[in-house]
């Protein structure tokens, strides 16, 4: 083999070298690439999962609120219902006593008259 011969196949398989050597550097970049995007790709996943989640718990803590308004609305009502009832008894009671006490005073009046006609007959007679 002449130098000229030899010369050219050590250029041709420098080229080779150099042209393995790039395909290996782009390969890499490519997985990175890859790889970058796969990671990309979960990050988002995982937000929108967790945004879901948080939402979730949200609604959650708004329903128990507005359940437990509505619990002390209807406690507050039934309170006041109590409380309505109470009064309407006491005023009931009231009446009742008063109207007892007017027929009682009555009573005791008319006796009272009785007594005095009696009082008035019996000096009548004794005259």
């Amino acid at each position: 083999m002449t130098t000229k011969k030899k010369k050219k196949k050590k250029k041709k398989e420098e080229k080779k070298k150099k042209k393995k050597k790039k395909k290996k550097k782009k390969n890499k970049k490519k997985k990175k690439k890859k790889k970058k995007k796969r990671r990309r790709k979960k990050r988002r996943k995982r937000r929108k999962r967790r945004k879901k989640e948080k939402e979730k718990e949200e609604e959650e803590k708004r329903k128990k609120k507005k359940e437990k308004k509505k619990k002390k609305k209807k406690k507050k009502k039934k309170k006041k219902k109590r409380r309505k009832k109470k009064k309407k008894k006491k005023r009931k009671r009231k009446r009742r006593r008063r109207r007892r006490e007017e027929e009682e005073e009555e009573e005791e009046e008319e006796e009272e008259e009785e007594k005095e006609e009696k009082k008035k007959k019996k000096k009548k007679m004794m005259k």
